[in-house]
């Protein structure tokens, strides 16, 4: 068994970017990106955000490969917020 966390982001008031790249043993290999866009004066805001990773396993013909997906755009309402998401969670484990 195991437990799956995956918290997005919300986008922000200011604009900002981010990519990485992810590596190690076993083959990993991936990368990520975030792009935060605000969209006027009064706070609306799109965020886009995506995460690739693959990697072999310890086991003969196993291996992970997890794309992820992530697009949210924030419309202020006076005090609160409406988030309007959408993500994309796709996971490829053979031999599994």
């Amino acid at each position: 068994g195991g437990l799956f966390n995956y918290v997005t982001r919300v986008p922000g008031e200011s604009f900002a970017a981010d990519v990485r790249a992810v590596g190690g043993t076993e083959s990993r290999r991936g990368g990520s990106a975030d792009v935060n866009l605000p969209l006027g004066e009064r706070g609306t805001a799109l965020r886009i955000g995506a995460f690739y990773e693959d990697r072999d396993l310890h086991r003969f013909g196993a291996r992970n490969e997890t794309w992820i997906g992530d697009v949210v755009l924030r419309v202020p309402l006076g005090t609160t917020a409406l988030d309007l998401r959408a993500s994309r969670y796709d996971q490829d484990l053979p031999a599994s």
